[in-house]
């Protein structure tokens, strides 16, 4: 939109309508398993071998979008990985997993529910 007044200034502005429609996951050049989904809060995270060696973070957040779990600076110089993850103090409800790998991400959905 170009708009001007009276003593001849001109402005112009542009306005953007963005909807975001969900979270897909992303995935890594490589497999991985996070099982078991739903959990009761204990749940394992495996990373194959293809992954690249080196510092994997492990963040976790609730669906406000806080994040409830930040680990960074876990070792990968071995591999396959198996992540072991205790979650028993949070809320029943869906969170999103984001795995990083050098320059790699994984962002999966977990769902918590402890009723039996």
């Amino acid at each position: 939109m170009v708009t001007g007044n009276e003593s001849g200034c001109i402005s112009s502005s542009i306005i953007l309508n963005i909807l975001i429609s969900g979270i897909e996951n992303a995935t890594l050049h490589a497999d991985y398993t996070i099982y078991p989904n739903p959990s009761n809060g204990n749940f394992h995270i495996e990373l194959p071998e293809a992954v690249s060696p080196g510092s994997i973070s492990l963040r976790i957040f609730n669906s406000l979008g806080q994040e409830v779990v930040s680990t960074a600076g876990l070792s990968g110089s071995s591999f396959p990985v198996s992540l072991l993850v205790e979650m028993n103090d949070v809320a029943d409800g869906l969170y999103l997993i984001e795995i990083k790998t050098g320059s790699e991400y994984l962002r999966s959905k977990m769902v918590i529910s402890k009723r039996e």
